[in-house]
C-alpha cells in the first residue's frame, strides 16, 4: 500500500525524469545514433579495440625501478630492459590512439557534423555548392570551421563572377558595347522580338 508521501515522491521523481529527458534531447548531437551527449562520448570510438592492446600490460617492480637495479647477470638486465621498453611502446601507441580519438571528436564538434540543423542545411544546398564543398573538403582538416566556410563562399563567388564574365563576353561577341544595349536585347527577347541586327 502506497502512502500519500510515497505517491508524492514518485510524482516528483517522474517530473525530474521527464525534465532530464527533455534536456538531453535538446542537446546538440542527441539525435545522432551512437552519441551520448552527457558523457560526450560515442558508443563506438576510433580504434575501439585499442584498450585490449594494453589490458594485460603490467610493470613489475624490477621494470619500474630499472635504473636502480644492480645485478651481476647482464642477460637478466637486458631482458628486463627489453620487456620494459616493449611495454612503454605499447603505452605510447595507446596514447597516440587516444590523441587521435580526441582530435576526431573535436573535428566532429568543430564542423557541426552532429548538429542536425546544419545537416538539414546541407541537404538544401545547390548542386554547385555541394560540388565545391566536396572538392574543398580535404582542406577542412587544416582550417577552422569559420575559415572553411569563408573559403567555400569565396570559391562560389569566384565561380559566379566567372560565369558573369563569360556571359558578358558572349554579348561582346554579338556586337554589344554597353550594358544598356544588353538589357534592351534581353527585354526584346522576352517580348518575343528578335532583331537580326546583332546576329
Amino acid at each position: 500500500v502506497k502512502t500519500p508521501w510515497m505517491k508524492r515522491k514518485e510524482r516528483a521523481l517522474a517530473i525530474k525524469l521527464e525534465k532530464a529527458q527533455k534536456e538531453i534531447s535538446s542537446m546538440p548531437g542527441a539525435g545522432v545514433v551512437g552519441y551520448m551527449p552527457l558523457r560526450d562520448d560515442f558508443d563506438v570510438e576510433y580504434m575501439n579495440e585499442a584498450e585490449k592492446m594494453i589490458a594485460g600490460v603490467k610493470f613489475d617492480k624490477r621494470e619500474v625501478l630499472f635504473e636502480s637495479i644492480k645485478t651481476s647477470e647482464p642477460e637478466q638486465k637486458e631482458r628486463i630492459s627489453y620487456n620494459r621498453n616493449l611495454k612503454l611502446e605499447l603505452v605510447k601507441t595507446y596514447n597516440r590512439t587516444i590523441d587521435e580519438r580526441n582530435y576526431r571528436k573535436d573535428f566532429i564538434k568543430r564542423y557541426g557534423l552532429m548538429d542536425l540543423e546544419i545537416r538539414k542545411k546541407e541537404k538544401k544546398r545547390t548542386k554547385q555548392e555541394k560540388c565545391v564543398r566536396s572538392q574543398l573538403r580535404p582542406l577542412a582538416q587544416f582550417l577552422s570551421f569559420k575559415d572553411f566556410e569563408e573559403l567555400v563562399e569565396g570559391t562560389l563567388r569566384e565561380h559566379a563572377i566567372k560565369e558573369r564574365l563569360n556571359g558578358l563576353k558572349k554579348y561582346r561577341e554579338m556586337g554589344f558595347t554597353s550594358l544598356a544595349e544588353v538589357e534592351n536585347y534581353k527585354s526584346m527577347q522576352r517580348k518575343g522580338f528578335d532583331s537580326g541586327r546583332y546576329k
